[in-house]
Order: structure tokens, then sequence, then C-alpha cells
């Protein structure tokens, strides 16, 4: 590629990869460190002014730090201790077969322990980002038109623009190159946006190389002193922030989990019950109440009505005289014993009717001998049997 005149950018097109770039001949101007915090209170102001777009110089471009690895591997482990909780939560919910499906209370540790390394966990995470910020200012690396300053660290990094060695634009982004190899990829809102930086950088570079005086430099460069003063700011520098340790807040953490995970242990609890009844009441036998009553259900109707009226339900299918009698026996005096009474003098008076079907005056006394117990049928069995002696 042909030579240039100092100062001046040489430009090329490249169709196939869809580039503006220009390209500068080699400065001797350094990268330079500059200690924010050793600044003046007045250059402090203006550079955070600027950095945040309150204040020209405003930047060209901002190109945020990436977040740390840590950062993703906290949030990954505060996800699988919430995704531990709730499917511990999950486990048996609803399930009459299940042991699990009524959680026993020392299972609450279970939940408090998920429950704190989430919280552990997401204030690691951040941490990680919180403890990273040191300079009053967004981290990243800002374009000025004096150069990229990068706010990353624990300096501001300075590459002058005029050490700038190239600028090229494609689509949405631009990347800008200093000597010594370094160079930075900047986000754009489109093409002709990161061509429009591309063509500015071009004629600041020449400008700052033809010479500026103080006042032009300040407009372009934050960190350069224009004479200004808040009479209402402090004299003082900013400081560094302290170092230390957030005991505070690491415990909130650690208390917000553990509250977390005790609430949703006592919130399955209400669910599951309610879960369990439905189901034992949706199935509505004698093994799903008894399967109710024996994971730990509450509820008093289940032992009280609904397991004794589907044990009824099963005695009157059999058709078994004999088991009935017994379980009217059994729950003399209980909720249903209305419905047992009911129930065994219909089956009683069906089974009547099936002996009148013998026409058997013996069959009717034996009958009567077997059930002379029973008043409820005892003037329908005294017909039957005078019927009998008169037809006969």
């Amino acid at each position: 590629m042909p030579s240039s005149a100092p100062g001046q950018a040489e430009f090329s097109k490249t169709d196939a990869r869809g580039m503006v770039k220009a390209i500068f001949p080699a400065s001797p101007s350094p990268m330079q460190r500059v200690d924010f915090f050793r600044l003046e209170r007045a250059i402090q102001e203006r550079f955070v002014a600027a950095a945040e777009g309150g204040a020209p110089p405003l930047p060209l471009a901002f190109l945020p730090a990436a977040v740390p690895r840590k950062f993703y591997g906290w949030v990954a482990l505060a996800c699988v201790a919430l995704f531990a909780l709730f499917a511990t939560a999950r486990t048996g919910y609803g399930q009459l077969e299940h042991s699990f499906a009524l959680q026993p209370i020392h299972a609450i540790i279970l939940y408090i322990g998920f429950g704190v390394l989430t919280g552990f966990a997401a204030f690691a995470a951040y941490g990680t980002l919180r403890g990273r910020r040191v300079l009053p200012c967004a981290r990243g690396v800002y374009l000025f038109p004096s150069g990229a300053i990068d706010t990353r660290g624990s300096e501001l990094l300075v590459y002058p623009s005029s050490d700038l060695t190239s600028a090229e634009a494609s689509e949405r982004r631009f990347r800008v190159s200093f000597g010594g190899g370094v160079s930075f990829a900047f986000p754009a809102p489109s093409r002709a946006a990161a061509e429009d930086v591309v063509q500015k950088l071009t004629a600041l570079k020449q400008r700052l190389q033809s010479g500026v005086d103080v006042r032009e430099q300040a407009a372009l460069d934050p960190l350069c002193d224009n004479g200004f003063r808040n009479p209402f700011s402090p004299r003082e520098s900013m400081n560094p922030p302290r170092r230390r340790l957030p005991i505070g807040g690491f415990g909130a953490s650690l208390l917000a989990g553990a509250v977390f995970g005790a609430a949703i242990f006592q919130i399955r609890a209400v669910l599951g019950e309610s879960a369990l009844y439905r189901h034992a009441t949706a199935a509505n036998t004698r093994g799903a109440y008894a399967a109710y009553l024996e994971r730990g259900g509450k509820n008093p109707d289940v032992a009280r009505i609904l397991l004794p009226r589907a044990e009824l339900s099963e005695i009157l299918a059999s058709g078994s005289i004999d088991r009935l009698e017994q379980f009217a026996q059994g729950h003399a005096s209980s909720p249903i014993e209305p419905e047992v009474n009911a129930a065994l003098h219909r089956e009683l008076v069906q089974a009547l009717a099936e002996v009148k079907k013998q026409n058997s005056l013996t069959a009717l006394k034996q009958f009567r001998e077997r059930f002379a117990t029973h008043t409820s049928v005892r003037a329908e069995i005294d017909k039957a049997i005078s019927d009998r002696l008169t037809f006969a």
C-alpha cells in the first residue's frame, strides 16, 4: 500500500467483507495509565458526567464490560438449588401411593437447606458484579473524541486518538485499533452510524496531529481541565470505595433463603393435603381413603364418614348379609349408622323376597329364626308366614 503523509489516512473499501476502513500511519504516542482517585475533584466530576452522557464531551461509543464467568456459575448454582427446592416440593404431590405425599416435618431441613443455598448463590452472583466496580461510572470502554478510555480496572487506561492506527466499520459495529496491537469492537445502531464514527475519527486524528490549543483539547478530552469549578462540590478528591466484608448482606441473603424455604414447605403442606384429599374423594374407594389416612391425612370426615361409607359400598356390592350385619354392629352410633341400617333393611327385604319365591313354610320359619333380632323386618316376615299358612 502506498505511503501517506503524516496525519493523513488511507481509505480502502473491501466489497467482499463490506467494510469501510481507515488506516493511519503509526504514532509514537503510548497508552497512558491514570489513577482516577488522584485526579482533582473537578476533573473527576467532569469525567463521570461525560461518561454518563450528562456533559460534553459526549462519548462516540461505549463498549460495556463483559460479565465475568463467575457470575454465570453462581447464577447456575442458584437455579439448580431453586429447581431442587421445587422438585422436592413436587415429589409425591397428590399421589396416594407415594410415601412422600404428605411430607414429614423433618423434611423442612431440605427446604431450608435449598433455600439458603439459593440465597447464598444469588448474593454471590450479585457480589461478582458489584464487587468489580471500582470507579463511579459504568465499567467498560468509552470512545471519546480524544481517544478510548478503559474503565474496567482500578485505573483508567487511556488510548489517545493520536495513537490510532486503524478504524473499520461493518454491519452494526466498528473496530478501532491503537499502537501495540490493542483494538476494541464497539457496537453501532447501524452500518451508516458505524461509518460516520470512522469518518469522525479520521477527522479527529488529523485535527489532533495538526495541533490544538488548550481550550480545544478540553472540548475533546474529558480528562482535561477546562477550568470550571462547581462552587457546591467538595474540594477533596473522590476516594476509592472501601473494601468491606458484606456480612450484613450475606447474612440477610441466608436468612431470606431460610425463610423462603420454610415458607415453601408450609405452602406445600397445605396444598399437598388438599390435593391428596381431592384424589382420595375422586377415587372414592376404601383403599384410597385408607391410603389418605396412612399418608397422614388429617381431614376428620375421612375416618368418620367417607371411609366407612366406602366400606359399606363394597359390602353391598358383595351381597353378603353376614358381613353387613357385622359392619352394622361395628358402626353403631357412628355418623353413618342411619345409612347402614337402611342398607341392611333393604338387603333383608330382598332376601325375604327370594325366600318367598321358594313357596316353603319351613324356609320362611328358618329365615325368621335367623334374623329374629332385626325388628325392622319382623312384621314383614310374620306376614309372609301368615300368607303362606292361609294359602296352604
